[in-house]
């Protein structure tokens, strides 16, 4: 439904998952980590993120469990299914807490 990149900048890796990957989540949880979590929740996004000049370099890996970028117009079709269901705010709420 979303996307995280996990960034290894000791490394220069970078590995490409989904936001519902088991694998993802045993990295992230994991104590003996030093990396760098991004989401995004549309793949153009990932890619217009790899494309900067400070990522040239990297190695760009793509998880072998939930193989986002295979997947990518699955994962980005199930977003905005999910994000259809919700109604747009058409004025602002003034009893809303704005913090």
């Amino acid at each position: 439904m979303a996307y995280e990149l996990i960034i290894d900048n000791d490394n220069k890796k970078i590995e490409i998952h989904s936001d519902l990957c088991d694998k993802f989540m045993e990295i992230k949880t994991g104590f003996n980590n030093n990396f760098e979590y991004v989401n995004f929740h549309l793949f153009n996004e990932v890619e217009n993120f790899l494309n900067k000049d400070e990522y040239k370099e990297y190695e760009i890996m793509e998880c072998s469990e939930c193989k986002p970028m295979e997947n990518k117009e699955k994962l980005d079709e199930e977003y905005d299914d999910f994000y259809e269901e919700f109604p747009e705010d058409e004025e602002d709420n003034p009893t809303c807490c704005p913090f």
